[in-house]
């Protein structure tokens, strides 16, 4: 799966980065996650202007809960690679 195709954006001048959750469920909310701008904390994002290239660091692991899963996974080079054996889908309350 590309990152791309999960609709990504920047928001607050490239601070913060949002995307569709690669779970695909219809009710799962997006992910929004900082990144580290000037020793901030945070993810760090490398070729942050493309989003066909993008690596992301350290991996995303979602804490599952009525509005979103538990996936796990790495965003490197524009591919998403998930965590299967510790990734909890989506679950209907």
């Amino acid at each position: 799966m590309r990152f791309s195709s999960l609709n990504p954006e920047w928001s607050n001048e490239q601070k913060y980065i949002s995307f569709d959750c690669p779970c695909q469920h219809p009710k799962c909310h997006r992910v929004c996650i900082p990144i580290d701008t000037r020793g901030s904390g945070g993810w760090d994002a490398i070729d942050r202007h493309d989003f066909e290239k993008i690596t992301i660091n350290p991996s995303i692991r979602r804490i599952p809960n009525e509005i979103q899963c538990g996936y796990h996974f790495n965003v490197v080079l524009g591919e998403i690679q998930f965590h299967p054996s510790d990734s909890i889908p989506f679950k209907e309350s």
